[in-house]
C-alpha cells in the first residue's frame, strides 16, 4: 500500500541566510503586485474591508509566513504532469466539503490512511474531468510524488511576497505579532529574515511555557502589545491552534488556506492522535489564499502601475 510521501513534522530548516532578500533590496508594493500565483483562470472572491480596522495583525509562524517550497500541492500537480494529466489541484483549495467527508469516514468506516487520502484526491480528478479508467492512478500518483519529494530539496522559507507584506504593515502603522508553537529554534528564524526591527510581539510556546490554542499565550501578545484582543486580527493555517484560540479570548481570526493538502495532513496528524478537533473554519470567518490578500482587506494600496512581471517572461 503506497504510503502518503510527507510526514507531518516540524522542520527546522530554513532558506540559507545568504540567500535572503534584504529590505533594502525589496521593491515592496512591486513585489505585492506580482506575488499571485493563482491557477489559470481562478480569482479569489472579492472581499471586503475589515470593519472596524483593526490596530495589530497577528501571524503564526509555521506554514502561515514560514511555508515549505515545493509544496505537497505542487507536487501532486507535477505528478499529474508526468502522466499527462492537466490537473491543478489548487483550484479547490477551498472544497471543504471534500476532507469532512473523508475525516467522517475515517472516523466511522475505520478506512485506512491511504483510502482517506485517496478519497480526497478522487474528488479532485472527478472534479477535472478526469476519467478514472485504472483503478490504480491514485496509488501511481502518490509514487510518483514520493519520487519528487526525495529529488527535490523542500526547504521551509519565508518568501520574498510575504517579506514585502510584512514590510508594508509595518511601514503602514499596524503593530505586528508573531504567537507560534515553536522550539528553540524560533529566534534563529526571527534573525535569519531580519524580523526583529518590524516585529512588536514574538512569542514562542517553548519560551512562555504556553501553548496555542490555550488562550493565556494570546492575551499575553495582546498585553505586549498594548492592544485589546478585539483591536487585533490573528492569522494561522490551524483554525483549532490559531483561529479558535484567538477568538476565544475576541481576536478576529483570518483562516489562511494553505490548500487542500495541507489542510487534510494537518487532520491525518490529529485523527492518528486521536484528538476531535474542528480544523477547518467555520462560515463567518474570513479565509485567504494567499497573504497578500491582506493588503485590500487592511484597506491598504500598492503605489506601482500596472507593471509587466518578469517571471511571467521566463
Amino acid at each position: 500500500m503506497p504510503r502518503w510521501p510527507f510526514s507531518f513534522k516540524r522542520r527546522t530548516n530554513v532558506i540559507r541566510q545568504s540567500d535572503r532578500p534584504s529590505p533594502l533590496s525589496l521593491d515592496i508594493d512591486r513585489e505585492l503586485e506580482w506575488a499571485e500565483d493563482s491557477p489559470s483562470g481562478w480569482q479569489h472572491p472579492a472581499k471586503e474591508k475589515l470593519d472596524p480596522p483593526p490596530k495589530a495583525v497577528f501571524f503564526d509562524m509555521g506554514h502561515t509566513l514560514m511555508i515549505e517550497e515545493p509544496s505537497a500541492e505542487r507536487l501532486f500537480n507535477q505528478a499529474c504532469k508526468q502522466v499527462g494529466l492537466p490537473v491543478d489541484i489548487r483550484k479547490y483549495s477551498h472544497r471543504y466539503e471534500w476532507l469532512e467527508d473523508a475525516v467522517h469516514a475515517y472516523r466511522t468506516e475505520y478506512i485506512s490512511e491511504f483510502s482517506f487520502y485517496d478519497r480526497i484526491l478522487s474528488k479532485v480528478l472527478e472534479a477535472e474531468g478526469v476519467d478514472r479508467q485504472d483503478p490504480n492512478l491514485t496509488a501511481e500518483l502518490w509514487r510518483r510524488m514520493q519520487r519528487l519529494q526525495k529529488q527535490s530539496k523542500r526547504l521551509s522559507a519565508v518568501s520574498k511576497p510575504t517579506l514585502a507584506l510584512l514590510h508594508k504593515l509595518h511601514d503602514s502603522g499596524f503593530t505586528l505579532g508573531l504567537i507560534s508553537n515553536w522550539g528553540s529554534s524560533f529566534f534563529s528564524v526571527i534573525e535569519v529574515y531580519n524580523l526583529a526591527p518590524i516585529f512588536d510581539v514574538a512569542l514562542a510556546s517553548e519560551m512562555v511555557g504556553i501553548s496555542k490554542p490555550h488562550p493565556e499565550i494570546f492575551l499575553k501578545g495582546a498585553s505586549m502589545a498594548n492592544c485589546t484582543a478585539e483591536e487585533i486580527i490573528f492569522v494561522g493555517d490551524n483554525y483549532h491552534y490559531d483561529g479558535a484560540g484567538a477568538r476565544e479570548v475576541g481576536m478576529r481570526p483570518i483562516h489562511f488556506n494553505v490548500g487542500l493538502l495541507h489542510q487534510a495532513r494537518m487532520a491525518m496528524s490529529e485523527l492518528k492522535r486521536g484528538i476531535k478537533t474542528t480544523l477547518l473554519p467555520p462560515a463567518d470567518v474570513v479565509c485567504i489564499d494567499r497573504l497578500t490578500e491582506l493588503v485590500p482587506l487592511l484597506g491598504l494600496k500598492l503605489q506601482t502601475g500596472t507593471q509587466p512581471n518578469p517571471k511571467a517572461a521566463s
